[in-house]
C-alpha cells in the first residue's frame, strides 16, 4: 500500500485519460467492434462531431499533413480513405496507439487486424465502404443497447450476417448512397448524408435480402473466430509458423501441383506461398478453401 503523501506526490497509482475510457463492444467475441466504430462512439460520449474529435485531439497528436489539412481546409481526402483504419497497415497502428494513450486502455488495437500484420497482407483486406446488418441494428436499437458497427463487416470477405441469414446492405436505403466508414458527423447507425436510419430496412425490405449458402457461413465463421482470438494470442503469429503449416497443407496434399488444381490457384502462387516469398490474401485464403487459422497457429 502506499501512503496517502506518496500516492498524490509521485501519481504512480493511478493514470488520468483525457478521453473517456470507453470499452469497445464485443471483445473476445466474433462481433467485437472496429475502430472506425469506436472512434465514432467516443466522438458521441463527448457530444462533439467526429469531424471535431479527429480535428482537435487526434490530428495534433498524429502529425501527419493529409489528416491536418483535410480537417483544416475541408475536402474529403482524409475520409475516403479510413476504411484502412480497421486494417492492419501503418494508419491503423497510428491511430489505434494514439486513441489507446488518450483512453488509457490496452485494447484498442483489437478493434483492428493489427494482431495479423505479419501473416495477412493489407491489400484485399477491408472494404472500401461500410456495409451492415439492419436486422442487428433494429434489433440493438429496440432492447436499447449501443449501436456500433464489428470489425467483421468492414472485411471484403464477410458479406453476410450469420445471426440472420442474411447479405449485408451496403447503400442507404433512402438516399441509396454508400457509406464511408468515417464521416466529419456520422453517427453509427445512421446515413450520414441524409440521417435516415439503417436498421429501416428491418421490416419493408425483408425479401430484398438474399438468402446467404453453407460456404458464405464457414468464411464468416472463419473470420469471427480469427478475430475473437485476438486478445488471447500469447505470442502474435509469424511468417516462419505461416510457411511451415503452408507447407504441411501442401505436404497432406501430396503436392503444390495437386494442391493446385484442388483450390484453382495457380501453381506458381502456391509456390510463392510456401516458401514465404508471398503471404496469403484473406479472400485467396477462403476462395481456396484454406481455413486461415490452420495456417497461423502450431499444429
Amino acid at each position: 500500500m502506499c501512503n496517502e503523501e506518496s500516492y498524490l506526490k509521485e501519481g504512480s497509482c493511478f493514470s488520468r485519460s483525457k478521453l473517456y475510457n470507453i470499452e469497445p463492444i464485443g471483445l473476445n467475441t466474433a462481433y467485437t467492434e472496429s475502430l472506425t466504430s469506436y472512434i465514432t462512439r467516443i466522438s458521441k460520449a463527448h457530444s462533439v462531431y467526429v469531424g471535431t474529435l479527429i480535428k482537435l485531439e487526434l490530428a495534433p497528436i498524429l502529425d501527419k499533413y493529409y489528416i491536418l489539412n483535410s480537417s483544416f481546409n475541408g475536402g474529403n481526402s482524409f475520409y475516403s480513405y479510413t476504411h484502412i483504419l480497421n486494417g492492419n497497415g501503418k494508419n491503423a497502428d497510428d491511430f489505434a496507439n494514439a486513441l489507446s494513450e488518450m483512453v488509457c486502455r490496452k485494447d484498442i488495437l483489437f478493434t483492428t487486424m493489427l494482431s495479423y500484420r505479419n501473416v495477412i497482407p493489407y491489400q484485399g483486406l477491408s472494404k472500401n465502404t461500410a456495409s451492415w446488418c439492419p436486422f442487428c441494428l433494429e434489433e440493438w436499437r429496440i432492447a436499447n443497447k449501443p449501436i456500433y458497427m464489428p470489425l467483421a463487416w468492414t472485411l471484403k470477405v464477410s458479406n453476410i450476417c450469420n445471426i440472420h441469414n442474411t447479405r449485408l446492405v451496403s447503400r442507404c436505403p433512402i438516399c441509396n448512397s454508400k457509406i464511408p466508414f468515417l464521416h466529419r458527423k456520422i453517427c453509427n447507425g445512421y446515413c450520414p448524408r441524409c440521417r435516415a436510419w439503417l436498421g429501416r430496412g428491418y421490416d419493408q425490405n425483408v425479401s430484398q435480402l438474399i438468402k446467404t449458402d453453407d460456404w458464405e457461413k464457414w468464411v464468416n465463421c472463419n473470420i469471427g473466430e480469427l478475430i475473437s482470438m485476438a486478445p488471447v494470442i500469447s505470442i502474435l503469429p509469424s511468417r516462419e509458423i505461416l510457411e511451415e503449416n503452408l507447407k504441411h497443407i501442401i505436404n497432406t496434399s501430396n503436392n503444390i501441383t495437386r494442391l493446385s488444381k484442388l483450390t484453382e490457384i495457380p501453381k506458381s502462387t502456391v509456390w510463392y506461398w510456401a516458401n514465404g516469398k508471398t503471404i496469403p490474401r484473406l479472400d485467396k485464403c477462403y476462395c481456396s478453401a484454406i481455413d486461415k487459422i490452420d495456417v497461423l497457429s502450431r499444429w
